[in-house]
């Protein structure tokens, strides 16, 4: 009976004990300084990771002339997250394709996940954030 209690007293303490971390974000590999680079984190699945207004945080960063560009994320409860990056070389705030439907301008996603017919799933490019830091090193997609 007391081992109960004190299993029903350690989930309640989980229940209510969320930390919050930061995520600090290296994009790398942009090929050149047109435009601006969009970074878009989302924390559900709906959206990712093309509807940008239904991302948690967005950022839009210029590009220096070492072609790496970094952000941060501060004061985010611990959970599941994903990143869509574009690098918005004409600067329209969204990707352009070709009249076949691939992709003219670069990007990337969290874990560096590689599409190879189709975007990732909110899983696919998916991460945990469980601690006060975490960092990610993203490299670009050009077609």
């Amino acid at each position: 009976m007391i081992y109960s209690w004190i299993f029903l007293l350690g989930q309640m303490w989980l229940c209510f004990h969320q930390g919050t971390g930061k995520l600090k974000i290296e994009i790398v590999e942009i090929r050149n300084q047109k435009g601006k680079i969009l970074v878009n984190l989302f924390d559900k699945a709906k959206g990712f990771p093309t509807n940008f207004q239904l991302a948690l945080c967005n950022a839009e960063l210029d590009i220096p002339e070492s072609r790496r560009v970094y952000v941060e994320f501060d004061n985010l409860p611990y959970g599941d997250y994903a990143v869509s990056v574009l690098h918005d070389e004409n600067d329209n705030k969204k990707m352009d394709y070709t009249l076949v439907g691939l992709p003219k301008e670069g990007y990337c996603f969290s874990n560096n996940y590689r599409p190879k017919i189709k975007n990732p799933s909110f899983r696919q490019a998916g991460f945990f954030l469980e601690r006060p830091l975490k960092t990610l090193q993203l490299k670009m997609i050009y077609p």
